[in-house]
């Protein structure tokens, strides 16, 4: 059974009289003291430095019950054979998880600057016409999902924009081609799904992005007008 709790480490006293909140970590008879942001001054504790400050105690049980659920979800069979190390691991992912952040637009302009010349156009119009829907160029990608994408096909359905070698243009509004919507969300499913080869690691654990919303979103192809017979006249 996995038990955690905030402790102060009286070795751990600080030059102006302050301590760290550690988690203590408890599992199979091994013990991990885990170090929290969190700081118990001279007055937050007391004699025997035990937390005595109620807003102290709540910032660190907080972070000892997220700490906790990280682990909650797993059977007895599954923690059969695990050491405390292995424990402390799953809750660092799961910190790592709770405080990711990652703005899709300053990762795409990456991925865009590692394209070459000629097949960069088309990225640079897709995220361009993705940040005008959005009304804005910042989002975070786990605040991507299937029913925001489907609001953007949706608007931009017979839509019109300004756009001109891959940049917005004041003027010169020209409506999107055939097909144009499914290769914008191609190329913005290129980018996302290079964001889950970088920052997720299967193999230890660590699902920072864990959707795939483009997986399942139905694009309506344009209907191929096939080849033009030439006139006799022409030919």
């Amino acid at each position: 059974m996995v038990t955690v709790k905030p402790i102060v480490i009286p070795s751990n006293k600080r030059r102006d009289g302050s301590y760290l909140v550690f988690i203590r970590v408890y599992f199979n008879g091994r013990v991990r003291r885990i170090p929290t942001s969190v700081v118990c001054r001279p007055g937050d504790l007391t004699r025997g430095l035990r937390i005595k400050s109620q807003s102290v105690q709540e910032q660190a049980e907080r972070i000892a019950k997220r700490m906790l659920d990280a682990v909650s979800g797993f059977t007895d069979e599954q923690l059969a054979g695990k050491d405390v190390d292995w424990v402390v691991e799953r809750m660092r992912c799961a910190d790592a998880l709770h405080n990711f952040r990652l703005d899709f637009f300053r990762f795409a302009d990456d991925v865009i600057g590692s394209k070459s010349e000629g097949g960069r156009c088309q990225y640079v119009t897709a995220i361009n016409t993705f940040a005008e829907y959005l009304g804005k160029r910042e989002i975070d990608i786990n605040d991507i999902t299937k029913p925001l994408l489907v609001g953007f096909l949706r608007w931009m359905d017979g839509k019109a924009f300004s756009f001109a070698n891959g940049r917005i243009s004041p003027s010169k509004r020209v409506r999107i081609p055939m097909g144009a919507e499914s290769r914008h969300l191609a190329k913005l499913a290129h980018i996302y799904n290079k964001a889950k080869d970088m920052y997720n690691d299967e193999d230890e654990g660590l699902i920072l992005i864990p959707r795939s919303p483009f997986s399942t979103i139905q694009v309506k192809h344009p209907v191929s007008r096939g080849q033009k017979p030439l006139d006799v006249a022409t030919m």
